[in-house]
């Protein structure tokens, strides 16, 4: 018995000796990850920290998407989530569905989320205030470089899985994370960067499934892809089904799986890992299905031009593949080796693939070409490093002096032509090759002289060649942040100093929306932002009408650009703000206040200041319309010809196709009839264009007396398209400046046909940049604001806006439907005195439900189209996940019982 207790003793200790061993092991390890992730980061640390000025102090943070997106939609999205708000918010712009719209960005980002946890434990305690702008412009180092860490660790787990030495792989982890694209991903578009954890992830999966038949790895890579972020869900499944080809076709001498059975063990882990993924994959997904956007239509030629931007191995814009990729690639002896011969093969696929436009098509989801994939190929070539660097010591001199010659040739050739274009750059790393050079040299020559007794010599020199190839990646990454990133027109505004100035947040600014915010009810927004800041009313905290995101439901395109034309100043498919100063428009939507800079103008009728100074000004809606109105007049849509028309129904009624038509609206009058257009600084051409001449010319329509009498706005349709030359443009309309992207752009709307409003004056001016133009007078109509003014309604409402819920109280109407303000969503769940209606989606983008003269309580609420559908399935995968994992297990070990009691019979008989 004692002799029992004393085993049972001494295996607990072993297992407690080798939980403490490896428990210890992993802290050291992570200790590396995170001193490698902190010296990855060194130059963008180095350019905020040193600066002796606040414009001299560079964030981590892009001024353009960095700022006004990234950073306010953490702030918003913290603010939600901290308090428990995960759905619908009726400040997510015009309102909508933020989980599902935002799956883009950072509401479904695994990464996100756990920094939203950590820093809502460092808020409880006190330690930092994250409803401040400018905490989460810090907090961005702080999650790169945990980002940074993690990528390491998995890419050091992959790489001494597939045989790389140890101080091999943490070099392959740390060009990969201290990668060019890694930088311009994270001050850019930080989520983007997330895909450097899961991508090593995946393929370590994929290989633990082939040669230990374990696919628990691969179930959670698959399943966390899908969940963080659907666009980079996309980018995984191609690699991983490329990578898992390779690997199926080429059969590797570990592998427990023969090809039949990696197909269908590989086919039920991504099957349930997608499962588990489904409560974030589909709703994040169904968002960009509901996007609407134009083919990208452009012809693209088959190569690109091979000039700086397609020189992957110098100064390249996106990715610098280094010099020893080049080598390992022509170090043809070494792929005699499975893993060297596989990523070798893939960099030189995708380095090809870099130079041909249509990959990135592919890649991009067969929409505008986008060169995002790229961290593809800084994978496999940093992994190829790796490889190389372990089977270094089986190179002999002649084949290295021979690998040698190519990227010399490459590198002098690029030096000579960029120094051409870019005299005043200095590329230093390129003083580090040679070095590297040498040192690879002397490794193998002191390696052949064992007589002399200097053997260890040739380990310490492999370590230093380690040392300066992670100097010549951080090198490289610093010089093309420098040049590529932190370029002039970068660092104009992306620095301290801006944060806090009028053209982004400044305290008079907010000193005035908080001034609004006072007087303003729940149902009332402001109609304000920083010159083209659309996400302002995220970190100015004010209920807005603009919001810049990739992706937001296409009912709002279809509102803007087909239904209303209302005009932006500002042509772009990714924001939307403001009404045009149309009064109609913002007493229907309960736009009450605008506030504008004191020089601009453009405020819509009926709006009389109350506040301001010689800055800002700020105006308050006089002909306000009930938030809640009940009606039983129904317009239908198709019978609505024009915007104006549109309009009067809204005030009116509601206009749908859904509910059957009862009334007619007496359609406005086209008065281009009466109206005489005369081209200034241009002439028409035999076949029907438009040539405007140098400086700017258009069209000249004067307003004859009695409409200017009889109106008090105009409203002027016509469709402009921009012939030649290829380039941006502005169209002009009585002082409202229209920026027109270039015709060839990826990010134009492709929406011609335009709607100018112009308060009353002698004459329309229609002024368009040096050109040649298809232009089209459609219409011109008048405004006299007697619907909106005459408009009575004795209503008597409240409103409460709550987490995920609305709460009305109707009282004093007639019964019909009731319409309001907030944007229709589906997914809206609607109880009338607690009994569930059919919301309806009216005016475009209202809601409506039925209600009778004794209605009186209006409950709303939202949560995303089979949601809980959704999460019943991410549960079942998540049990599939658990079953399966213990059957592979039991399976296993019955094989290996029985091929151990196979060799015991073997050696008995």
């Amino acid at each position: 018995m004692n002799q029992y207790k004393t085993n049972f003793i001494e295996m607990m200790n072993n297992w407690i000796n080798h939980i403490k061993a490896h428990y210890i092991q992993y802290i050291i390890y992570s200790i590396v990850a995170l001193v490698l992730a902190t010296i990855s980061h060194s130059y963008v640390l180095y350019r905020v920290l040193t600066g002796e000025t606040l414009q001299e102090k560079i964030i981590f943070t892009g001024p353009n998407d960095g700022l006004e997106q990234m950073l306010p939609i953490q702030l918003f999205l913290y603010e939600k989530f901290s308090n428990g708000h995960f759905f619908y918010a009726t400040d997510f712009g015009l309102g909508g569905d933020f989980y599902t719209d935002l799956g883009y960005y950072y509401s479904t980002s695994i990464v996100f989320l756990f920094n939203v946890i950590v820093v809502k434990i460092l808020h409880l305690l006190s330690i930092v205030d994250p409803t401040e702008l400018n905490f989460w412009v810090y907090n961005a180092y702080f999650i790169s470089i945990v980002k940074s860490a993690a990528a390491i660790l998995v890419t050091y787990k992959l790489a001494r899985y597939i045989h790389i030495n140890r101080f091999a792989s943490f070099l392959g982890g740390f060009l990969f994370v201290c990668s060019p694209i890694y930088f311009r991903f994270t001050v850019f578009w930080s989520f983007f960067s997330d895909v450097f954890i899961w991508l090593p992830l995946l393929i370590l999966g994929i290989e633990k499934l082939c040669r230990e038949k374990k696919p628990t790895i691969l179930i959670i890579a698959v399943a966390i892809s899908f969940i963080n972020n659907f666009y980079f869900a996309y980018y995984q499944t191609l690699i991983g089904a490329i990578y898992f080809l390779f690997r199926f076709i080429y059969i590797y001498k570990e592998d427990s799986l023969n090809r039949i059975q990696k197909f269908i063990y590989s086919f039920i882990s991504i099957i349930i890992g997608v499962a588990i993924s489904c409560v974030a994959f589909f709703h994040s997904a169904r968002g960009f299905l509901g996007n609407e956007r134009e083919e990208y239509k452009e012809e693209m030629p088959l190569f690109s031009p091979f000039d700086e931007n397609a020189n992957i191995f110098y100064d390249n814009y996106l990715v610098v593949v280094l010099f020893i990729a080049i080598q390992a690639i022509f170090t043809f002896k070494l792929y005699k080796n499975y893993y060297f011969r596989l990523f070798a093969s893939f960099t030189i696929v995708l380095m090809l693939l870099s130079i041909i436009p249509w990959t990135d098509k592919v890649f991009n989801g067969f929409s505008a070409p986008q060169k995002r994939w790229h961290y593809i190929l800084t994978f496999t070539s940093s992994m190829l490093i790796g490889y190389y660097v372990t089977l270094f010591k089986s190179i002999n001199l002649k084949t290295y002096l021979m690998t040698l010659v190519p990227p010399i040739i490459l590198l002098s050739l690029s030096k000579v032509f960029y120094s051409m274009s870019h005299p005043d750059r200095n590329i230093v790393w390129l003083y580090v090759v040679p070095v590297i050079m040498v040192i690879g040299a002397l490794i193998i020559i002191i390696r052949n002289k064992d007589q002399y007794g200097i053997s260890p010599w040739p380990n310490y020199l492999t370590k230093i060649y380690i040392v300066f190839i992670a100097i010549l990646t951080l090198m490289t990454s610093a010089v093309h942040t420098n040049y590529q990133i932190f370029h002039p027109g970068i660092t104009d505004r992306g620095h301290l100093y801006y944060l806090d100035t009028n053209q982004y947040n400044s305290e008079l600014q907010q000193h005035y929306v908080d001034q609004v915010s006072n007087l303003m009810r729940d149902e009332d927004r402001l109609d304000w932002r920083v010159d083209e800041q659309d996400n302002t009313p995220m970190y100015q905290n004010f209920k807005g009408f603009s919001l810049y995101s990739s992706i937001f439901d296409g009912h709002i395109i279809d509102f803007y650009y087909n239904d209303l034309k209302i005009n932006l100043k500002h042509e772009s498919i990714s924001r939307y703000s403001r009404l045009q100063s149309r009064a109609n428009l913002h007493a229907l939507f309960g736009v009450n206040y605008v506030m504008r800079r004191a020089n601009e103008g453009e405020v819509p009728y009926g709006f009389k200041e109350i506040l301001g100074d010689d800055k800002y000004k700020v105006y308050e809606n006089t002909n306000k319309m009930p938030f809640v109105r009940v009606t039983d007049k129904i317009y239908n849509e198709d019978q609505l010809k024009t915007p104006i028309d549109r309009e009067h129904a809204m005030i009116q009624g509601i206009v749908s196709n859904e509910l059957k038509s009862n009334s007619q609206i007496d359609p406005a009058k086209n008065l281009l009839t009466k109206l005489n257009p005369q081209i200034s600084n241009g002439q028409q051409n035999a076949d029907g264009t438009i040539q405007i001449h140098a400086g700017s010319g258009g069209y000249t329509i004067p307003v004859p007396k009695d409409i200017q009498s009889k109106y008090k706005d105009l409203y002027v349709e016509l469709k402009v398209e921009l012939i030649e030359p290829i380039s941006r443009y502005q169209i002009n309309v009585n002082g409202y400046s229209n920026d027109r992207l270039f015709q060839t752009s990826k990010y134009r709307t492709h929406q011609d046909n335009l709607m100018y409003r112009i308060p009353m004056q002698e004459n329309i001016l229609i002024g368009l940049s040096p050109g040649k133009y298809n232009v089209e007078l459609q219409g011109v109509y008048g405004e006299d604001y007697k619907a909106l003014t005459e408009f009575k309604d004795d209503i008597q409402y409240t409103y409460k806006d709550s987490i995920d819920h609305q709460e009305i109280t109707i009282d004093n109407h007639n019964g019909g439907y009731a319409v309001f303000p907030l944007a229709y969503r589906d997914g809206m769940n609607v109880k009338v005195d607690g009994k569930s209606v059919e919301p309806h989606r009216v005016n475009y983008l209202m809601t409506a439900v039925k209600v009778d003269e004794n209605s009186k309580k209006i409950e709303i609420s939202f949560k995303p189209p089979y949601f809980y559908l959704t999460l019943l399935i991410s549960f079942i995968g998540i049990v599939a996940s658990i079953l399966f994992i213990l059957w592979m297990r039991i399976n296993k070990n019955k094989i290996a019982k029985r091929t151990l009691n196979k060799e015991d019979e073997l050696n008995n008989g």
